[in-house]
C-alpha cells in the first residue's frame, strides 16, 4: 500500500468477482476490506462488476449486486454478459 502512495498512485480499477467464485487468487482474500484500505490512502476505486454470468439467477442476482455495492466504489461500472440483438456479425 505504501508503495503505491509513494508511486503517486490515484486511482485503481478493481475487478469485482462474485462472492461464490471459486478463483484461486481470490481464496482467503477480503475485497471489501482492501477497498477501504485504498480509500483510506487515498486511492479512488472504480468497481467493475459482471452481470449476467452463467451462475446468476433472478434468486440470487440481488446479492450478487450489494456484494459489488458494498466494496463502496467511488465509480462503479456494471457490464452485461449479453449479446446485443442488434449487431448481426454475433452468433444467435
Amino acid at each position: 500500500m505504501r508503495e503505491l502512495v509513494e508511486l503517486g498512485v490515484s486511482w485503481v480499477w478493481m475487478g469485482l468477482e462474485s462472492p461464490h467464485s471459486q478463483y484461486t487468487k481470490l481464496q482467503g482474500a477480503d475485497t471489501r476490506k482492501l477497498a477501504a484500505q485504498l480509500r483510506q490512502h487515498g486511492i479512488k476505486l472504480l468497481g467493475s462488476t459482471i452481470v449476467g454470468l452463467e451462475h446468476h439467477t433472478p434468486q440470487n442476482i440481488e446479492a450478487e449486486l450489494e456484494h459489488a455495492v458494498a466494496h463502496n466504489t467511488d465509480f462503479h461500472q456494471f457490464c452485461s454478459t449479453r449479446r446485443c440483438p442488434a449487431r448481426r456479425s454475433m452468433p444467435r
